[in-house]
Parts: C-alpha cells; structure tokens; sequence
C-alpha cells in the first residue's frame, strides 16, 4: 500500500473535531493587539473572570483552549500544513471547524461600543485600574442588557403574549 493513500484514508480518524478546533490558530492566525491578548488572557486567571455567560469570557476562554495546541505542532506544521491541504485537494478531508476569533471579538465588541475607542495607551501601573475598568464597564453593560431583558418579559407577560416574549 501506497503512504500517501494510507495516510489520506486514515485522515478522517485523525482530524477528529477537537483536534481541528485545537488546530484553529495555525489555520487561523489571531493577533488583536498586545492589550487585547493580555486582557484575554488575563479575564482566564482564577478571580478575574466575567460571568460565564458574557461573550468576551467565552472568547478568552476558548483562545485559551485553542493556544495550548499551537506550541505542539508549530515545529510540524508546514509538513502537516501540505498534508492536509493534499488531503482536501484530492478529497479526503475538508476544513470544517476552526473558528474565526477576529470575527468573534467583533462581534462581541458590538455589545460594549465604548471598549472600541478604550485607549491602551497606559503606564504599567495603570493597567489593573484600566483592566479593573474594563470590566466593570462590561458588568454594567451586561446588567443593563439584562435587566432590559427582564422588563421586555415582564412587560410581554402583563400584556397576554405569554412565555414566547422571555425567550
């Protein structure tokens, strides 16, 4: 049997989705700015986290998750890279869940304009008052979010349309 054919049959059972996902920094690179990568990583330290619930936290946890594959088949990469562009090209495999973080943060970002025109240009000493500020910034938003919720639903149900309102 041929290498390259056996090595293409078995590629399905090798990219599993969890190891495509773990992958989704070296098919997708991701670099938002020295401030936005240390915020992101430091929102995953224990005591720092926003709800589980909040879109920025679920992004930083996920980078979090993706980054610590990268360091594993960074030396591999370009050799594996051809692999697996060989395999989708004669059909054997076909990119499905890498995760785009720019388009992520982007989006998650649109919930908290202000953080859009937040300045990074602070001394050392300033950046756990403005890491400080920037969260409290997304607390207040997401409980003003939450609260509007709460009234729409409050107010749906008083009106007669019922549970469909608090979804």
């Amino acid at each position: 049997m041929e290498l390259t054919n056996y090595v293409f049959d078995n590629f399905k059972k090798f990219m599993t989705p969890a190891r495509e996902k773990q992958l989704t920094l070296l098919f997708n690179s991701f670099h938002p700015g020295d401030e936005w990568e240390k915020l992101l990583a430091w929102l995953v330290k224990d005591g720092n986290s926003l709800p589980a619930e909040n879109p920025i936290q679920q992004i930083a946890e996920e980078l979090v998750s993706a980054r610590r594959g990268k360091s594993l088949y960074e030396q591999v990469w370009d050799a594996f890279r051809y692999l697996l562009n060989e395999a989708e090209r004669r059909g054997y495999y076909s990119k499905g869940l890498t995760v785009d973080f720019h388009g992520k943060l982007s989006q998650a970002l649109s919930n908290y304009p202000l953080l859009r025109m937040a300045s990074f240009n602070h001394s050392r000493v300033d950046e756990q008052n403005w890491r400080e500020a920037v969260l409290e910034y997304i607390g207040f938003v997401d409980d003003q979010r939450r609260k509007a919720k709460h009234e729409l639903a409050t107010a749906a149900i008083a009106a007669g349309e019922g549970s469909e309102a608090i979804q």
